[in-house]
């Protein structure tokens, strides 16, 4: 029997989008980072548990400061994930070990990045479709 190797999605399959685009996004739209990561801290277990909904996330997010604009906002977070080495290594690893995602994230910002490797997983769990998040 294989054995079990259970993955995280941020800062091991992908890129973490965080810290990386919530200085972006001040850059870019000139707001202050600390309104960004207040923000990011009020809303963190609402969005990871899928009780606020990606749109809502957006919405919020731009009533925070006139500055943000979504169309922009979105690309950069778009830009701030991406795949790592180890991705590449799924496939491989899936014939030695049945393989699992337990992530805390949104589902609709991994479903681009890791629909080439989904089928090699043996369960794939992402806290914003399940309703629960890891502590």
């Amino acid at each position: 029997m294989k054995p079990d190797v259970i993955f995280d999605s941020g800062g091991v399959l992908v890129s973490n989008f965080s810290p990386h685009f919530w200085h972006a996004l001040s850059a870019t739209c000139d707001v202050p980072l600390e309104s960004l990561l207040l923000f990011k801290k009020r809303v963190r277990s609402g969005l990871w548990s899928g009780h606020i909904t990606e749109n809502e996330f957006w919405k919020q997010l731009c009533k925070l400061d006139p500055k943000i604009n979504r169309e922009k906002a979105e690309a950069l977070l778009r830009q701030a994930i991406c795949p790592l080495p180890p991705l590449k290594k799924i496939p491989k690893w899936s014939t030695q070990a049945r393989l699992h995602l337990l992530s805390n994230h949104r589902a609709e910002w991994l479903s681009s990045v890791l629909k080439g490797v989904r089928p090699y997983f043996n369960s794939f769990t992402i806290s914003s479709q399940v309703g629960r998040y890891k502590p």
